[in-house]
C-alpha cells in the first residue's frame, strides 16, 4: 500500500522539489495499493483516513482526502494512516509529512556575488508560504541599512552610487510575511561584492 501527497503551498516555477507544508497548510493525500504487480481496485472499498491518531475521514471510495495540517508552530510532522479493513488482512499504512517553516531566498545570480554599476537588481523567491501566488505576500526589503520601495516588491533594482570603490560591500536583507498568518515569516541576507 502506498500514500502519496501533494502540499498546497506556494512554490516559485523555478523549484523542482517537493511541495512542503508549513503550519495549517491544506494537504491532499491519496492511497493505492499494488497487488501481483497491479494496481488493485479501491473502488467501493472502505478506505479510513487518520492524522496523528485521530480520524480525519472515512468510508466508500475515500481513495483521496483533503485535510489541514496541524497550526502549532512547533510541530515538525503530520503522521498519516490509512486503514483498508476490507483488503486482505486489512491492509494499514502510516507515513510521515514534513512541517516546515516558509522560507526565502534573495536570488542575486552573479558570479562570485561580484555587480557592476550603474545598476542591478535582485528577486524575492518564497517558498511554502500558504498563499496561491506571490503577489498576496509582504515584502520588506533593506540595502546598507537603507529602506527602497521598489515597484515590484519581489523584484529590486540597486542602483550603485557614482564613484563608489570596487570591493565595495552591498548588504541586502529580505523579509517576507504572510499579512494572513503571523507565524508565516522568513528572512535571508546576502552580500554582494562591488566588482571592477
Amino acid at each position: 500500500m502506498y500514500i502519496t501527497w501533494k502540499a498546497q503551498t506556494y512554490i516559485p516555477p523555478i523549484y523542482t522539489g517537493k511541495t512542503l507544508p508549513t503550519a495549517g497548510s491544506r494537504v491532499t493525500a491519496s492511497v493505492f495499493v499494488v497487488q501481483n504487480g497491479k494496481l488493485l481496485d479501491l473502488s467501493g472499498k472502505t478506505i479510513y483516513w487518520y492524522m496523528n491518531d485521530e480520524f480525519i475521514e472515512g468510508g466508500a471510495n475515500q481513495q483521496t482526502v483533503e485535510f489541514r495540517v496541524p497550526k502549532e508552530k512547533n510541530d515538525t510532522v503530520a503522521e498519516i494512516m490509512v486503514r483498508l479493513p476490507d483488503t486482505a488482512g486489512g491492509l494499514v499504512n502510516t507515513i510521515d509529512i514534513p512541517i516546515v517553516s516558509p522560507q526565502v531566498a534573495i536570488d542575486a545570480p552573479f558570479p562570485r556575488n561580484a555587480v557592476a554599476g550603474p545598476s542591478f537588481r535582485v528577486r524575492a523567491r518564497a517558498y511554502f508560504f500558504n498563499t496561491p501566488s506571490p503577489a498576496f505576500l509582504d515584502y520588506a526589503w533593506i540595502t546598507n541599512g537603507k529602506e527602497p520601495s521598489p515597484e515590484d516588491p519581489e523584484d529590486l533594482s540597486i542602483a550603485v552610487d557614482p564613484g563608489s570603490t570596487p570591493g565595495l560591500p552591498i548588504n541586502i536583507g529580505l523579509t517576507v510575511r504572510n499579512p494572513i498568518s503571523f507565524i508565516e515569516l522568513a528572512s535571508h541576507a546576502k552580500t554582494l561584492i562591488l566588482g571592477q
